[in-house]
């Protein structure tokens, strides 16, 4: 008996039946483990995220979360619906799709009401997660007068509020600046820590090193182009190249050609 919590086998995803958004994907996810789906814009990232927690379903292939298939008749059954439901938690990219009642407090304790829990219990669960996340000063704000930092780190508070055991986050860092981007990787740092096991889906390669103990790299063809440690995909420049992670930048310096090796995120490092 496997004790993977996610196992995909030759998953191809097409939009319309038609166009290609996943190819034969092969992936295993372990308890505990924090995995990065790493890949450029439209490589596939998202799709893959949106298919781990049931709201898309492939045309071709098989997933089994615990052992059990998922698949659009699997989630007619309620007790299944409600094993996968209470266990895995889905960020969007997005954070004003998440965030949707009058008050930061409300939208925390949205997911913990509709598990039936008593009105202490829902406070009680409210109160830890908004001091875990370090935004109790928030507690009565409207969540749409937040920074969008502030709205990922509420909307990160509402996916903790039931206690998954999974998290599947769709670039929690995105265009946040890079106080914000330190505060949201510590804390998935911290979740993953306390028994959370985290699947995220970026390109940004300055998080990655802190965020995954292994990666898949998705290319533009749709597929995984890799699968490894995250020491050994980082180091792997050529890949990270071919995949249209970094780019090869040449330019002249007192007549001297020098070759950078630049990464596709906000800050750049270079590499002489």
């Amino acid at each position: 008996m496997s004790d993977k919590i996610f196992e995909l086998k030759n998953v191809s995803f097409y939009y319309l039946d038609k166009f290609p958004a996943l190819r034969e994907i092969n992936l295993y996810v372990e308890p505990g483990e924090k995995i990065v789906l790493l890949g450029a814009n439209g490589s596939g990232k998202s799709t893959l995220l949106h298919i781990l927690d049931g709201l898309l379903f492939p045309q071709e292939g098989n997933i089994q979360f615990f052992n059990q298939a998922i698949n659009e008749n699997s989630f007619n059954d309620e007790k299944f619906n409600a094993f996968f439901r209470k266990r895995v938690a889905f960020l969007f990219q997005n954070p004003d799709i998440q965030l949707f009642s009058s008050t930061v407090k409300d939208d925390i304790a949205f997911a913990p009401l509709q598990l039936d829990m008593s009105a202490d219990e829902v406070n009680k669960r409210v109160d830890e997660v908004m001091k875990f996340m370090r935004i109790e000063h928030l507690k009565e704000r409207a969540p749409h007068q937040l920074s969008l930092g502030e709205k990922k780190k509420v909307s990160i508070g509402t996916v903790l509020s039931f206690n998954p055991d999974v998290l599947l986050l769709d670039e929690p860092t995105a265009g946040l600046d890079p106080r914000s981007v330190r505060e949201v990787v510590d804390l998935i740092i911290e979740a993953n820590e306390s028994g959370k096991t985290i699947i995220t889906a970026t390109h940004d390669l300055h998080i990655v090193s802190e965020i995954a103990d292994r990666v898949y790299v998705l290319n533009d063809e749709k597929r995984i182009a890799a699968s490894d440690s995250t020491k050994n995909i980082l180091m792997n420049e050529d890949l990270l190249h071919k995949t249209n992670l970094i780019h090869i930048h040449e330019h002249v310096h007192e007549d001297l050609w020098h070759t950078h090796t630049h990464a596709h995120h906000d800050l750049h490092e270079h590499e002489h």
